[in-house]
This record gives structure tokens, sequence and C-alpha cells, in this order.
């Protein structure tokens, strides 16, 4: 007997195309299935029981990803889905809105390939935890484990793309 187990589901969120499909094939190669978006009102759209993570960059046109994020934790069907930001900076005065938002984390640009599959698989291991505190602080534990064993199957190190930014 054979039994099914859905792929987990992530949405990436980004305005440039050429991101959206660098995360996808990359995610797809993982495992997951993967949806995308060209903004914050159309990731609103797609969300569903199904989307367990979701992968955002910052500054979009139409619905930027903080604006997506708070109104994802003002929806009760969709506050508990894991957000990563896609950030090419990290000065606290940009990045705490985003916290504030309810974001998990932030993906830093160029992105490393290694960083982004321990910070996926961690989120997606802490799915049914609600409380964003425990949930962050057992996140940040599982992201330094699932990196220390990338390192040591010595997946892809050299794996990095930078991700556009619209100006």
């Amino acid at each position: 007997m054979q039994i099914f187990m859905p792929q987990p589901t992530v949405l990436v969120v980004d305005d440039e195309e050429p991101n959206r499909e660098i995360l996808r094939d990359l995610l797809k190669d993982d495992g997951y299935f993967v949806l995308t978006a060209a903004n914050g009102s159309e990731a609103l759209q797609l969300l569903s029981d199904e989307v367990g993570l979701v992968i955002m960059d910052m500054c979009m046109p139409v619905l930027n990803g903080v604006d997506t994020c708070a109104e994802m934790n003002r929806n009760p069907k969709t506050r508990s889905i894991p957000v990563l930001f896609l950030s090419g900076c990290n000065r606290d005065s940009q990045l705490r809105p985003a916290l504030n938002a309810g974001a998990l984390d932030f993906v830093e640009k160029p992105i490393q390939c290694a960083d982004l599959r321990a910070k996926v698989s961690a989120a997606f291991m802490l799915t049914r935890i609600e409380n964003p505190a425990l949930r962050r602080r057992l996140y940040q534990e599982l992201v330094l484990s699932e990196a220390e064993r990338l390192r040591q199957e010595d997946v892809e190190p050299e794996c990095c793309f930078e991700a556009r930014c619209a100006l």
C-alpha cells in the first residue's frame, strides 16, 4: 500500500519574473510545489489551506510585502502561514516593520541557496505552531541545525544568485 503525501506548497511573490523563476526552479528541485505571484494583491488571491509558506519580496508595486504580510495576519485563515521576506537591506529601521507585520525571517540578497534551504525547511517544520513568539524561537534553533546538516552534506555551497531589485 502506498501512502500519498502531498508536496508542501510554497508561494513565491516577487515583481521580478526572473527572481520568481529562479526560486520556483530551486524549490521544485527540492520537492516543493510552487505557486508564484507578481505582487501582494495576486498573492492574497492565491492563498489557500494548501500554502504552507510564503517567500516574498519586500518592495513591490500594487501591494508591497509588508502590507501583504499585515493583511495575512488580519485574516484568521492565513495568519498562521509563515512569511520569509527577500531583502537586500539589513538595516533594522527597514526590517523592523516587516517583523512587526508578522514576518518569520528574512532571506538576504544575494541569496545563498543553503541559507534559503535551511530557512524553508525550518519554516515547514513549524507550520502547526500558532504562537508567533514560540514559533520564531523554535525556528531560529531549527535554522541553525538545518544549516549545519546541509554543511555536513555539502549541499551546493556555491549556489548563489543575485535577485534583481526594482528601483
